[in-house]
């Protein structure tokens, strides 16, 4: 029993005693005054079904709770045997005063007539009794209660202070509560042990106890939410730009020339919109914006633009080198929306109206989708009530792995709120320029920056420990600097690398001549000037300089330093990952094995690779991008020997090694909380081993196969070294490792590898306890060739995607539909795999009920495609993506779609009606903006109504009625082909398709089942999406 239960039957014990006490000692009067009744309580009935109501309470009470003795538990009991004898002592009162008109003075005269003077007594020593007793629980329950509190705040104060969340004083304030609870609950001991607890003493101290139980309940609530916002290496590239060399970037606040402010300055103090910084690859973008971002002047001119509301900053920096989510619009999401709430916490109730409603267990197993961050971020845009105005920076949107003209649209459409601005930064693509560069606010960052280049490179020679003694003349390094400064371009990185290899000279002893003459080698060009680093390296070094950089451009994230230390097995035996034992090393050999990564990176790499945060990744962004030319690429295979290298294979048997070499114990708990889908488990290790074999099976599609068997069976091996018990466990915890490593690569999407065992082992899934269609699509809906060859393999073994999965009736088809329409992104990658087209040739029921939803599958599909498929490209639809729709929607027409169901009642928000006025309706708000709405719109609705009139033209619906709306809608070449079949006196020989459809009898009884079957949740959603 939790603490709030506890004080909740505590309340109901005292109330009762209260009553019961009023009973007996003379103070409840139920004679029969002038009115016919008494002040206090009217007769004996009231008495009885007061009474009635507390026997039923104190017999609802919880069992006794351990953790609480078992005080409570016995002293309901005790008085819900009182109130039973008072009940039952009332009945009988309550029987004379009816049939002989009686009425009593006092109830206590009243019992006497039907019990003895020693049983009154008994009970009011009894109550007398449990008065004293009630004080010792319910201090007893709230100090425990106190207790639960002071620790869940000690937990919360550390959380929220990883995820700088701005609630430090509050939780003080809190924590100083609890402690003044604890002593009032102290007092209470002290006092009550000479004077019963009163009623009223009672309520003030169970409602103080509540309402700092609903407080911590929303603290938790809030950092719930947060910490789902949050995601691994969230801050790494904020932490891995390098800070400004001091004196460089000061000019974008102030003017050097007469210290006034810049536009930048003028910007953030003043205007709206969006301020966009443009550079060359490697001028030193990204430097500037965290220079920005962490500068006391701009909070300080954002709050005078704010006043009289607050200022809120949040920023984000896409990266290609990182992880998928650091450029993709999930992260920028979720990182725009934690820096904000996490500065106000007080606004998540509106920004997160559902998930507020939640309780904090519930949201740790919440997913987030783009629609509903997308909607967080247009109420933070939309709702003028709240205390704050916000600046976004966004850094290296040109490092974003999506559309960029689609972010450019969202955020410019995003900037027109008047309490949102944004400083954004990219490189001078035309998308961006098309985008930003048409207002005076920008700049381009390479030809502001030669005083910094100039300090910077005369820092640099300056702070080296032989400069001094060998470089005699004073105006040297004025010189020297003067001259980087003019051939580099503006491109810090050009100058970094410069700089290290003349200070490289210096170690050397090299004379100012020396210095000179070094410099007038150096191309000015970037790209060139990188190829010469790579070719000064040792030609003996050149295969494992190939491979480290081939290794590092496949990466998908940065890889730990391992990963290298391991690869280096790959010189000396190819199978090295194969042939390794399964043998835990200690950790001083990781550390042995791991030491001399650095310096083989400097000796091979010439600095172009190094180490942050025990990862390894390229010095700069643009190293990368000049290493994926072709003509790099080339160049690398040309110093590999054999020239077959396979990076991601090769990153894959380093991953397998490092876990045949970690310790039992570690590899048990990944696969225990892998088995047990534990939320904060870390489990990446095996993640990327498996997403590494996804990749590396397209090009040794055997070597891959050959080191997932092996991983699987180090698995088994190393869960066994963990725990003896393993093979006297029963099969389930036998097989818990082979459960987790096939959950993996098919939830991952191994497609080769995984029809290939199920053409050779048909029940390879039998260890599952659901479908493995479940287990496909449980966690990521993003579709690929691969997954949806291992759906084609699993469908074609017979597995039914009508198969209820849930009590409620659900099916895998419609868990999928009801994920898929509410995720944008996930649904264009569904028609543009042919999901649905797949599902549906092998039994899927067009017609089944979403539960999500309350809407037909095909139903559904139509409504949100005909927005998702225009939102997702600025309401302007891709021929592609038509296409893709079309092809789908017309698989639903085949399959049966039944068109009686657009004649259903059904509810809309407060409004009812059917699916097909819905349809008229918005057809009418087509007409109504027609000369708004673009041509590549009306041509896909079109395609979707045609398709609709060819295969319902036999039903019962008034096609007829929907002509003249039809003709305001479409133009006469896209219009006339509908009203020729509407009006045809033979639909059935329009082009085949305009037959009726009928539904198989098994079909029929299907979808009665679904109509029939409980749903749960509410219908939310079902009005037509509105344009917007």
């Amino acid at each position: 029993m939790d603490p709030l239960s506890a004080l909740s039957v505590a309340g109901t014990v005292v109330q009762f005693v209260q009553f019961a006490a009023s009973l007996v000692n003379n103070v409840q009067e139920i004679h029969h005054s002038a009115s016919g009744t008494t002040l206090a309580i009217q007769n004996v009935e009231d008495i009885h079904n007061t009474l009635s109501q507390f026997s039923k309470d104190l017999g609802d009470s919880p069992p006794n709770s351990p953790r609480y003795g078992k005080d409570l538990g016995r002293l309901a009991k005790r008085c819900k045997g009182d109130c039973d004898r008072l009940l039952k002592l009332v009945s009988q009162l309550k029987l004379e005063s009816s049939e002989k008109k009686r009425w009593w003075k006092s109830f206590q005269l009243a019992m006497l007539e039907l019990w003895t003077h020693r049983d009154v007594e008994d009970l009011r020593q009894r109550i007398s009794e449990s008065q004293a007793s009630m004080v010792l629980v319910l201090c007893t329950i709230s100090s425990q209660q106190v207790e639960n509190l002071q620790n869940q705040v000690c937990l919360l104060k550390t959380s929220i202070a990883d995820l700088k969340m701005h609630r430090t004083r509050e939780l003080e304030d809190f924590s100083a509560s609890l402690s003044q609870m604890e002593s009032k609950i102290n007092d209470i001991k002290l006092c009550t042990s000479s004077s019963p607890l009163s009623q009223d003493d009672f309520e003030t101290l169970t409602r103080d106890v509540n309402s700092l139980a609903i407080t911590n309940r929303n603290y938790e609530r809030e950092y719930t939410i947060l910490s789902s916002l949050d995601y691994k290496r969230r801050p790494a590239r904020h932490e891995a730009i390098p800070i400004a060399h001091q004196k460089t970037f000061d000019w974008i606040f102030k003017d050097p020339s007469d210290g006034s402010l810049t536009p930048f300055s003028q910007w953030l103090k003043q205007n709206s919109g969006i301020f966009w910084i443009s550079g060359k690859p490697g001028s030193g973008k990204s430097t500037l914006m965290k220079f920005i971002c962490d500068h006391s002047c701009t909070l300080e001119l954002l709050s005078t633009w704010a006043w009289p509301k607050q200022a809120i900053s949040a920023k984000h920096y896409f990266w290609s080198a990182g992880t998928p989510i650091q450029r993709s619009q999930e992260g920028l999401l979720k990182s725009l929306t934690l820096e904000i709430l996490r500065q106000l916490p007080e606004i998540i109730p509106s920004i997160c109206p559902e998930r507020w409603k939640k309780s904090p267990s519930d949201l740790r197993n919440m997913e987030w989708s783009q629609l509903q961050l997308r909607s967080c971020l247009e109420r933070i845009a939309t709702i003028p009530e709240l205390p704050a105005r916000f600046c976004f920076f966004i850094d290296g949107l040109d490092e974003f792995g999506g559309d960029h003209l689609e972010i450019c649209e969202s955020l410019l459409h995003l900037s027109k709120s008047t309490h949102i601005k944004m400083c954004l930064s990219s490189r001078p693509w035309n998308v961006f320029l098309d985008s930003f560069g048409q207002t005076t606010r920008h700049v381009h960052v390479h030809d502001l920056t030669r005083d910094d280049i100039r300090h910077y490179a005369q820092h640099r020679l300056h702070t080296h420990p032989k400069w001094e003694s060998l470089i005699t003349r004073a105006e040297a390094s004025k010189v020297l600097a003067e001259e980087i400064s003019n051939r580099a371009q503006g491109v810090f990185l050009w100058v970094f690398l410069v700089t290290r290899l003349l200070r490289e000279g210096l170690t050397n002893n090299d004379s100012f001549q020396d210095l000179m003459g070094r410099l007038e080698t150096f191309p000015s060009d970037l790209e060139r000037f990188l190829k010469q680093i790579l070719e000064s390296v040792d030609p003996f070094y050149h295969p494992k300089t190939a491979r480290m950089l081939k290794i590092t451009v496949a990466a998908k994230e940065p890889l730990p330093s391992i990963i290298y230390a391991f690869h280096e097995m790959e010189y000396d035996d190819e199978d090295y990952a194969l042939n390794a034992p399964v043998q835990a090393f200690e950790q001083s050999d990781f550390d042995s094995l791991v030491a001399p990564v650095p310096r083989r990176l400097r000796g091979s790499c010439k600095g172009l690779l190094e180490i942050n945060n025990n990862c390894v990744e390229f010095l700069h962004r643009t190293v990368r991008d000049f290493l994926m030319t072709a003509e790099m690429a080339d160049f690398l295979s040309s110093k590999i020997e054999p020239a077959i290298f396979t990076p991601s294979l090769s990153i894959l048997r380093a991953y397998i090694a490092w876990i045949k070499h970690l310790p039992s114990t570690r590899v048990r708990q990944m696969i225990v909380e892998k088995y047990n889908r534990d939320p904060s488990s870390s489990t990446e290790v095996l993640d990327w081993t498996i997403k590494y074999a996804r990749i590396s099976e397209d090009e040794n599609c055997c070597a891959t196969e050959c080191l997932l068997d092996m991983l699987e069976f180090s698995l088994q091996i190393s869960f066994k070294k963990a725990d003896p018990a393993f093979a006297a466990g029963s099969s389930e915890v036998t097989q818990t490792p082979s459960f987790v490593f096939r959950e993996l690569v098919l939830e991952l999407g191994i497609g080769n590898y995984v029809t290939k065992k199920l053409d050779q082992m048909p029940n390879y899934f039998s260890l599952f306890k659901v479908q493995p269609l479940h287990i496909l699509f449980s966690r990521q809906l993003s579709w690929s060739a691969k997954r949806l060859q291992i759906l084609q393999h699993l469908l074609e073994l017979g597995l039914d995607p009508n198969e209820k999965v849930r009590l409620k009736g659900e099916t895998n088809w419609t868990r999928l539909v009801g994920r898929l329409v509410g995720n944008e992104d996930d649904f264009i990658s569904a028609i543009e795999n042919g999901v649905f087209t797949v599902f549906l040739r092998h039994g899927a029921n067009p017609n089944a009920i979403l539960f999500s939803s309350d809407r037909p599958v095909w139903v559904n599909f139509l409504y949100f495609g005909l927005v998702a498929v225009c939102r997702k490209t600025g309401h302007v639809p891709r021929l592609s993506h038509e296409d893709c729709f079309v092809k789908e929607f017309e698989t639903f027409m085949i399959q049966d779609a039944d068109f009686s169901l657009l004649t259903k009642v059904v509810t809309f928000g407060e409004f009812g009606g059917t699916y097909w006025t819905e349809i008229q309706s918005y057809l009418r708000e087509v007409a109504a903006m027609i000369d708004r709405l673009p041509f590549l719109y009306i041509h896909f609705l079109a395609r979707v109504m045609k398709l609709l009139i060819q295969y319902g033209a036999n039903s019962d619906l008034p096609w007829k009625e929907l002509g003249p709306t039809l003709q305001e809608c479409f133009p006469p070449s896209l219009v006339q082909p509908m009203l020729n079949i509407i009006n045809s006196n033979d639909i059935s020989l329009q082009g085949g398709v305009g037959m009726i459809h009928t539904r198989p009898a098994k079909r029929i009884r299907e979808d009665d089942e679904h109509s029939s079957a409980g749903r749960a949740g509410t219908s939310t959603g079902n009005k037509l999406r509105r344009f917007p």
